[in-house]
């Protein structure tokens, strides 16, 4: 079975570097690594902050993507 990813919608969470800068960028380079048009690639920055205390160098990606 042949499929195609439909939307990807993706959730970094990070404390350091801040990465929100970086956000469209981010998403233009996914958009030309997965041939999709940007409103189909969602992407949220957050900070860890109160998830994992004194751990600033851990880095946590949750992605899902809609395949048709």
């Amino acid at each position: 079975m042949n499929k195609k990813i439909n939307n990807i919608d993706i959730t970094l969470i990070i404390q350091k570097p801040k990465l929100k800068q970086y956000k469209q960028k981010i998403i233009n380079n996914l958009c030309k690594l997965l041939k999709l048009p940007k409103n189909k690639v969602n992407l949220k920055v957050k900070s860890q902050e109160n998830l994992i205390p004194a751990k600033k160098e851990c880095v946590i990606c949750i992605a899902i993507a809609s395949l048709i």
